[in-house]
């Protein structure tokens, strides 16, 4: 199961989306897989509009795109602000144990491309317990009274499925949290799963997320490629991916993308 926390209005970055890594025809190496690996869930986590907006007041076409696509999911709990995506994601996980039968949750954003070839290959021989991994060794706390403790960047990271059943299980005096950066609340209740039981799920860091799209020809050897607000960018990146792994001597430098802030 892929987690995305989006927001109403990025809906060209969704359709680019499912039209690019998504779309499991779109990559020419996935053909050799097997199709076990090939089952993957996206949910796109939404809160609502503030609570004296209407319906009518959400962005043009969303609520048609909600009533479209099976893959958008609406908190009914929580209100859109950039202070909540950490409880989108903790509820994205809540959702998808309910609904989902799963060996792994990956989390990413809507502003990066998922080398999902790649993904699938390194999770087909992971373990499938005690699993936190990503562009790990981040630090953070140490400020009032919360400890320091390591966390995985926001970017994308992988939980095995009875290590979102334990976050789960937490109390709420854990999981209420005065701070915002939501890969650091991640981390967090990592941190506390293995305080509060005798779990011990450590970090585990790998060369996971390039934090900007590709600048010179090469193999795309990352699980995340971060930066791809502009939909054009995401499409361009997913087929020079593609091509990639078809051709890799046959990358051409004008095709790469375009840096978007």
């Amino acid at each position: 199961v892929i987690v995305i926390p989006s927001l109403p209005q990025h809906t060209a970055v969704r359709a680019a989306i499912r039209r690019s890594w998504m779309n499991h025809s779109s990559w020419p190496e996935l053909e050799g897989l097997d199709d076990y690996y090939k089952r993957v869930k996206v949910m796109f986590i939404f809160g609502h509009l503030e609570k004296d907006k209407t319906l009518a007041e959400y962005p043009p076409g969303f609520l048609d795109e909600v009533a479209e696509y099976d893959d958008m999911y609406l908190s009914d709990g929580l209100v859109e602000h950039r202070t909540v995506l950490k409880y989108k994601v903790l509820w994205g996980m809540m959702r998808s144990k309910q609904i989902f039968n799963y060996d792994y949750l990956l989390k990413t954003d809507d502003d990066v491309m998922v080398n999902l070839p790649l993904l699938l290959k390194d999770l087909s021989t992971a373990r499938r317990e005690l699993l936190y991994t990503g562009s790990c060794g981040m630090r953070y706390g140490g400020f009032q009274d919360y400890p320091v403790w390591t966390y995985c960047s926001g970017g994308g990271y992988v939980l095995s499925s009875d290590v979102i059943t334990q976050l789960l299980l937490l109390p709420g005096s854990v999981t209420r949290v005065q701070f915002r950066p939501e890969d650091g609340y991640t981390g967090w209740l990592v941190y506390q799963v293995n305080k509060l039981t005798n779990y011990t799920v450590h970090p585990e860091g790998r060369n996971a997320l390039l934090m900007r799209t590709p600048k010179v020809c090469g193999p795309f050897v990352h699980w995340f490629y971060h930066g791809m607000k502009d939909a054009r960018v995401m499409e361009r990146t997913m087929r020079l991916a593609a091509k990639n792994y078809s051709d890799p001597e046959g990358c051409d430098p004008s095709e790469l993308p375009l840096f978007v802030n």
